[in-house]
């Protein structure tokens, strides 16, 4: 656009630049519209910048190192908002669409785009003042912690935790991968992760596993190899000392428990800090390992990577009682091509350890095969409602159960055919089926659900719904009917009618509504049904008589509307046009309110200047600070535009209070000799006659 109109200002023979240049962002193309001549122009200034810029549009990535991965996480976001602010200002065909991706782990950021763009995040870098990536680590390493002192469970939490809370200046918030295992048979700690990051583990355990010289008068120690009996008896020769007369005395007291292969020893604590390396010692060179050998054991039922972790528990339980087993640790593999187990260890632990797939296959096939049986449920809203129910309580109820049958039972719902499908086994789906006839709702079971439109004749489908919705609550009030079986009310203005979705019972219990209410309708126009809460029927129908009702032209109070009264189930019917119908709802709305704990009645408030609603506003604030803290509910105000007064229910007292002040109020205003007097016509159109009378009006008073 530039460029055209730099190239037509220098060029008085061709013409001033009004050629237009829209571009299509979501194509990729330039649309210009002009004279010929200025096209061929805008094309050659195209083709141009498209040349020289093909180069310069390449995208590209390049890596920038940053530091740690705290400082990546720190950084990426600051760079990200720095590089979209600062080239706002740049053209609009050259939007900041450089990705900027972190790398936590390898502590860098990796940028793709345009080469001018990686130009200024790395200059952005530079100013963030981001320093090179740390090393790390050359290769990942298995390494064997033994321990002198400490629990190996006990030593794994707390290496955890303390090591993790390390990490967090070298990781940021991504976790290390690096893994801390306790091996309670060798009492030892297994670490599996990067060289540096091993070494860290190993620090910690270094500082964790030492003995209190202050407290530390015994020591226990696990023999793995050697006979403990021989081990016991070196110390007690080795550790002695000699008194002045050149009598030896025993420097430590040796314990042994054969059955746990545990040495207790008991000292001053300086003499037990040499005696951990003297038993490590002990322990490899006299102590000789049984032979290992492998065994393949196939599985006819099942599968090998569930059955080996079962297999595992199961062994490590039982050898709890077998502390020879703990000389050598025990290998399980699981072949999944070929569905095997695969044991490596002693004949004691290959012994002890094949006979556990045995015993669970046995199991497995006296409990019959999985299968997938279909439940009858019923309606979306129902399967919804269960579902969650039943797995629940299928999970709590098993536990009880044999441990090597878990509740392991699939629950699928399938709301389009209202059932559940359930896979397992056939007493867990027994089960499931017991728990559901429990839990299921016998409503569930009532009649298909339907729909049916109901045409009208009188009345007008807006209208008539909401009556009819209101009257259908009331009469299913005392059944127990939940909000998703309760029948769908909708009105269908175009075509006057209604369309009801529901239960079949249900659809003739409105349908015989909508016909009661629709032939009143064509009796009177419209009809609505109160049902009162609070107030009495009585005094609300005399308060409709006396508020709904108009002058004809004889000066006569006419009623707008037809009540009716049913003091029994506390009902009134009103009927009339629909305009007078919505006024009376809000009339029944407000009194049934305000209760019956004190007799209240409706006066008249006859307004003479100004509109009804303006002088609404002043009286209730006026009267509701009069009567602030007095017994009772305090009064209810309706203004009634169209009659140029206000409807007022109170009790006597308050009546009083207001009145007193509508008098100061309205006599006070200027405008006070103002009136608002309706005049009802006969024979002649109000819109022809109002201009002749205003103009007749006007000449008078001139």
């Amino acid at each position: 656009q530039q460029l055209y109109r730099d190239q037509s200002a220098g060029d008085s023979g061709f013409g001033p630049a009004d050629a237009q240049i829209l571009s299509d962002g979501r194509s990729g193309r330039v649309i210009a519209t002009g004279r010929p001549s200025h096209l061929d122009r805008i094309a050659s200034i195209v083709a141009s910048l498209q040349a020289s810029g093909s180069t310069a549009n390449a995208r590209e990535t390049r890596t920038f190192d940053v530091g740690s991965a705290a400082d990546v996480q720190r950084l990426q976001p600051l760079i990200q908002q720095l590089y979209t602010d600062q080239w706002k200002e740049r053209s609009d065909s050259d939007p900041a669409d450089a990705q900027i991706l972190p790398d936590p782990r390898a502590g860098r950021i990796i940028v793709t785009g345009r080469p001018d763009h990686l130009q200024k995040i790395e200059s952005i870098l530079q100013q963030l003042g981001a320093g090179p990536a740390k090393p790390q680590a050359d290769g990942r390493e298995v390494r064997i912690l033994d321990l002198a002192t400490a629990s190996a469970v006990d030593l794994a939490a707390t290496v955890r935790s303390l090591y993790l809370d390390q990490a967090k200046t070298r990781f940021g918030s991504t976790p290390p991968d690096t893994s801390i295992t306790p091996d309670t048979g060798g009492n030892r700690l297994i670490v599996v992760g990067e060289t540096n990051e091993v070494a860290q583990v190993e620090d910690l355990v270094r500082k964790l596993d030492k003995v209190s010289a202050q407290s530390a008068t015994a020591r226990v120690f696990k023999i793995r190899s050697a006979e403990p009996e021989k081990v016991a008896e070196v110390l007690s020769s080795a550790l002695v000392r000699y008194d002045a007369f050149g009598r030896p005395q025993k420097r430590t007291t040796v314990s042994v428990d054969a059955k746990s292969r545990t040495l207790i020893v008991t000292g001053d604590p300086k003499e037990l800090q040499s005696v951990s390396t003297i038993i490590e010692q002990l322990d490899t060179s006299l102590g000789s390992r049984p032979d290992r050998r492998m065994k393949v054991v196939g599985l006819r039922q099942g599968r090998a990577a569930e059955i080996s972790s079962r297999v595992r528990q199961l062994y490590n339980d039982q050898a709890r009682n077998q502390p020879e087993l703990a000389l050598s640790d025990l290998l399980i593999l699981d072949d999944t091509t070929s569905n095997q187990l695969i044991l490596a260890g002693s004949d004691a632990q290959i012994a002890l350890v094949e006979g556990i797939p045995d015993q669970l296959q046995k199991t497995a096939a006296t409990r019959g095969e999985r299968e997938t049986r279909p439940l009858a449920v019923g309606q979306p809203d129902e399967i919804a409602r269960v579902v969650p129910l039943v797995q629940q309580l299928y999970t709590e109820r098993w536990k009880t159960k044999d441990p090597a049958d878990p509740a392991d039972a699939q629950i699928i719902a399938d709301p389009a055919n209202g059932r559940l499908l359930v896979t397992g086994l056939p007493a867990h789906i027994a089960e499931i089926e017991s728990i559901l006839a429990l839990v299921r709702n016998p409503a569930a079971d009532a009649a298909g659900r339907d729909t049916r439109v109901i045409n009208l004749g009188a009345a007008q489908a807006a209208d008539i719904a909401a009556t009819v919705r209101s009257l259908y609550q009331e009469q299913i009030r005392s059944e127990s009917i939940p909000p998703a079986e309760q029948a769908v009310i909708r009105p269908d203005a175009a075509g006057n009618r209604l369309v009801v979705t529901g239960r079949t019972n249900d659809l003739d219990r409105i349908a015989s509504l909508v016909r009661t209410l629709d032939s009143a309708n064509e009796r009177s126009g419209g009809s609505r049904v109160f049902r009162l809460t609070n107030a009495e029927p009585q005094q609300i129908a005399a308060a409709l008589s006396n508020s709904l009702a108009r002058l004809d032209p004889f000066g006569r109070l006419v009623p707008k509307v037809t009540i009716g009264v049913d003091a029994q189930s506390r009902t009134v019917v009103v009927s009339g046009e629909p305009k007078d119908l919505q006024s009376a709802e809000q009339i029944v709305q407000q009194l049934d309110a305000t209760g019956t704990r004190e007799a209240r009645d409706l006066h008249l408030l006859p307004v003479r200047s100004g509109t009804a609603s303006e002088a609404l506003t002043r009286l209730r604030t006026l009267a509701n600070d009069r009567l602030r803290g007095g017994a009772g509910e305090q009064p209810v105000f309706i203004a009634d535009d169209s009659n140029g007064r206000i409807l007022v229910t109170a009790t006597e007292s308050q009546w009083k209070a207001v009145e007193e002040i509508a008098g100061k109020l309205f006599d006070g205003d200027g405008s006070a000799g103002r009136q608002v007097r309706p005049l009802p016509l006969s024979h002649i159109n109000a819109a022809t006659i109002t201009p002749l009378i205003a103009q007749l009006f006007a000449r008078e008073m001139a």
